[in-house]
């Protein structure tokens, strides 16, 4: 086994890891397993999937790494083959625009509506309303 921190070839099985031979590098003391399915052609794989619009969960099982892991090489990929974009002058947001973009997502709430919402939530038991008028009863032979 090649060690992955130094190179060096010399090495000794040392114990297992999650079901995986773990090895110990004789020269640098570097303790690793041989991850077969994490190599740099299995990460192009999966970037590839992703880009193709696969998720990162269904890519995680076809893998059998954790979402977690594809997110961790995304990332990593994006680092190293795009540099992060810097503004050409200050950021400036109207707002003028902001406010409109606000009430254009946000309903209009009125008394009324509210009393229905309210209600609703009382009569079937779920909510702040709903759940302060419950009293607790014994049901059965007490």
């Amino acid at each position: 086994m090649r060690c992955s921190k130094c190179g060096s070839e010399d090495s000794v099985k040392a114990g297992f890891n999650h079901g995986r031979q773990r090895y110990k590098c004789k020269r640098c003391d570097r303790q690793f397993t041989m991850e077969e399915d994490r190599n740099a052609q299995n990460r192009a794989r999966a970037l590839y999937l992703f880009i193709t619009g696969l998720s990162m969960r269904a890519i995680a099982r076809a893998f059998g790494v954790a979402p977690s892991t594809v997110l961790y090489w995304v990332r990593n990929f994006a680092l190293r083959a795009y540099e992060k974009p810097t503004p050409q002058g200050p950021v400036v947001v109207e707002w003028e625009s902001y406010a409109e973009l606000i009430a254009a997502e946000m309903p209009v709430q009125c008394k009324a509506n509210t009393h229905a919402i309210e209600h609703n939530n009382s009569a079937s038991g779920t909510g702040a309303a709903g759940s302060a008028g419950r009293r607790a009863s014994c049901r059965g032979a007490c």
